[in-house]
This record gives C-alpha cells, structure tokens and sequence, in this order.
C-alpha cells in the first residue's frame, strides 16, 4: 500500500516548468554570445580562403610569365595550356564563382571583371587587346 509520503516521492521526479524556464533562459543568453563568433569565424576562414587563393593566381600568373616570356591575355590561358597551372579558376568563396577582377599591368586604376555575370557597380568584361597583359588581380569587392 502507497503511503503518503511514497506519493509525494512519485510527485518529485521532474523539473518545475520555472526550472525549465531558467535553463531556456540561461541556453538561449549562451547561445547569443556563441552564435556570432560562429559566423565570424566562418567568414575570417572565407576571407583566409579568398587571400590564399589570390596569391596562387598571382603566382601562376609570374610562372606563366617566366614560361612564355609575356603576361596570359585572359585568367582562362591558365587553365587551357599543354601544361595547365590550373584545372579551373580557383573560386572565390565569398562570391561563391570564379569572378576575379583584373588589371593591366601598366594601368593599375582601370578593373575590369573575369566573368559574364553582371552585378551591381561592375566594370567593364575583361576583353584584351592583343598588347594587353593581366597582371594585378583582386577579389569582387563584398559590397556589391
């Protein structure tokens, strides 16, 4: 036979729905600090990706130049020789495509964008002259 006191023992078994309030509370003012510093690391990682990926453009862009004497005319040439220096054009991980934008090596003021897509505040398609060299190259800005 249950007593009383064994009834108050079975009653006693849970959290209080003010003890599960103060640890959502507690959860959820954690979760405020944490979430930000889980984006921001995942946009410095993007960020660390895009300046690797630069330096190896630019690099393939001095190897090119010390195999054939002379600057690629397009990103593309780095992908399409007998001995590529590329499989594809590293993408940029915060503009998600290959969208690099290029400068002539005399004119260093003068962008002009490496792909067809068309976003706000972009300049000119890359469209060489044959004296044309690429040589400075830069991420899309993240603005636009």
């Amino acid at each position: 036979m249950l007593t009383l006191k064994n009834e108050i023992k079975i009653y006693n078994k849970g959290f209080t729905l003010i003890e599960l309030m103060v640890a959502l509370v507690i959860l959820t003012i954690l979760m405020g600090f944490a979430i930000p510093e889980v984006v921001n690391q995942i946009n410095l990682s993007k960020f660390e990706t895009q300046k690797t990926n630069l330096k190896e453009i630019r690099k393939a862009i001095d190897q090119y130049y010390g195999d054939r004497g002379r600057y690629p005319k397009t990103l593309k040439d780095l992908t399409t020789t007998t001995h590529p220096y590329f499989s594809e054009i590293p993408v940029d991980p915060v503009s998600g495509a290959a969208d690099w934008e290029v400068a002539e090596k005399p004119n260093k003021s003068r962008w002009y964008r490496t792909t067809s897509i068309n976003y706000p505040g972009a300049p000119p398609q890359w469209n060489p002259e044959a004296e044309s060299s690429v040589y400075h190259v830069r991420p899309r800005p993240v603005n636009n």
